[in-house]
């Protein structure tokens, strides 16, 4: 069993009017319990209103500082909800492994090998194209 975290984040108003962080949490802790893992904690990082075209957000950062002292694994919606800039995504994700924190994204492929990460990092590319195509 692992300590888990999530991470949830909305940026734009319409967003916060339909509580899409509302939808993502039950999705995410009932991956949590599938994987039988844990919840630790204060371990439920949330950027309401922030983008994700930022890297400085109070809820990433709170999370970076806790990686590793605080939990082993972060389950996220998808990358898109790290960052909408592949190159932030990959900055948070290097971050969580040095620290030897795995990171499970609902969405997204995932794994540890190379082919994995390049094919994660694809769908990350999609997050950032995404962004472009909504603004």
């Amino acid at each position: 069993m692992k300590r888990a975290a999530i991470y949830m984040r909305v940026s734009t108003k319409n967003q916060e009017e339909e509580e899409t962080i509302d939808n993502q949490k039950p999705e995410l802790l009932e991956r949590i319990k599938k994987d039988g893992n844990t919840l630790s904690p204060d371990c439920t990082y949330i950027d309401d209103g922030w983008p994700g075209t930022i890297l400085e957000r109070p809820g990433l950062d709170r999370m970076r500082a806790d990686a590793g002292e605080k939990f082993d694994i972060l389950y996220c919606y998808d990358r898109g909800r790290v960052a909408r800039r592949f190159v932030y995504q990959e900055i948070v994700l290097d971050s969580l492994r040095a620290v030897d924190v795995e990171f499970s994204s609902l969405h997204d492929i995932n794994g540890d090998s190379h082919e994995e990460r390049l094919m994660g990092g694809v769908m990350g590319i999609f997050h950032e194209y995404e962004r472009l195509k909504i603004t």
